[in-house]
């Protein structure tokens, strides 16, 4: 049925079909793991949706009676399933009426194949009509206020670091806490683009020109024109990603204003973000000095704690190469829905 339904309405490649199949295969699980009806819905040659796929809880009622396969998905009646297929990114807690009378919130996951969004897998529970948006509100207020006290306690930290380095005895000891007033500084600023977004997560994009911003703010020399370029794919993010994300480019930064241009007046640095089916990357290069890989490993705290984030938080790859010509760091991390 699914491939009988795809090559009607859409353009999908025999692998693209494929995936969907096998995405669908799993349905039945993840409605009995959720209690909640399950959909595939594949992308149609006019920009839309069509269900190819349907599973229904075993262990509690589905909110249908009848099938839904083969039936094409109006905008009107399930805006996240469009917006999520034109946007290629998550819709969450997002109202839809498959039927008459029924009132449902989707879940809606866009389903990737490269870098192109082929369909969508859809979780959706029935609700009250009268508390189903109560309840929404209820939980963005509850997630906006949770990250928003952790920014102002990460603040609060930071100054108290501010007022320590400025009686701090030694050079040494002010350079120190700046920087690890930089590190909560990091931390903060994504728990406060995840208190302005209501949901716990945030395009990786956001984050890291959050983390470019303040790098410069914090570190670049009045005489030194630093040009931070950042470039490739944005998708969305988990919160624990994000902060873990933004330490790692944080530090790299830090590194990178700190030692790769010693002796020169201008420098460019550029980030690539690239998505992975399983795992995707971000590639920080600099046109520096360069320096010793050898004697770095033990004299750079920096790069001590990222080698220690990209192995144990986000179950990674991490790659430096040096030279007269520049930096080049390379690190992987495994996509939310593997972690």
């Amino acid at each position: 049925m699914i491939r009988s339904l795809c090559n009607e309405y859409a353009d999908l490649t025999e692998a693209e079909i494929e995936k969907l199949e096998r995405i669908a295969g799993t349905l039945q699980l993840l409605a009995n793991i959720e209690n909640a009806d399950t959909f595939v819905d594949c992308l149609t040659t006019n920009g839309e949706a069509i269900v190819v796929a349907q599973a229904k809880p075993v262990a509690s009622l589905s909110a249908y009676n009848t099938s839904f396969v083969g039936m094409l998905i109006k905008k009107e009646n399930e805006p996240a399933v469009i917006r999520s297929i034109r946007l290629g990114i998550s819709s969450r807690q997002m109202k839809a009426g498959r039927q008459e009378n029924i009132q449902v919130v989707q879940l809606v996951e866009p389903i990737h194949f490269g870098h192109r969004v082929i369909g969508v897998l859809v979780v959706e529970r029935q609700v009250d009509g009268n508390n189903w948006l109560t309840d929404y509100i209820d939980k963005r207020w509850a997630i906006k206020e949770m990250h928003h006290r952790i920014k102002n306690n990460l603040q609060n930290i930071a100054s108290l670091l501010r007022i320590q380095g400025r009686h701090a005895g030694s050079q040494e000891t002010q350079q120190v806490l700046s920087e690890s007033l930089n590190r909560i500084l990091a931390i903060a600023s994504t728990h406060e683009l995840l208190a302005s977004s209501g949901v716990d997560n945030v395009k990786i994009g956001g984050v890291i020109s959050n983390i470019k911003n303040n790098t410069i703010r914090y570190f670049a020399e009045n005489r030194f024109v630093i040009s931070i370029l950042l470039e490739g794919d944005d998708f969305e993010i988990d919160s624990d990603l994000a902060t873990t994300i933004a330490l790692i480019i944080n530090e790299l930064l830090q590194n990178a204003l700190k030692y790769a241009f010693v002796g020169r007046s201008e420098g460019v640095v550029r980030i690539t973000v690239e998505k992975g089916e399983v795992y995707s990357k971000i590639q920080l290069t600099d046109n520096g000095i360069g320096f010793d890989l050898t004697k770095a490993d033990k004299s750079r705290l920096g790069l001590s704690i990222v080698k220690s984030f990209v192995q144990d938080k986000l179950k990674g790859d991490l790659d430096i190469e040096s030279g007269e010509d520049g930096t080049k760091v390379i690190f992987s991390f495994l996509n939310n829905d593997f972690l």
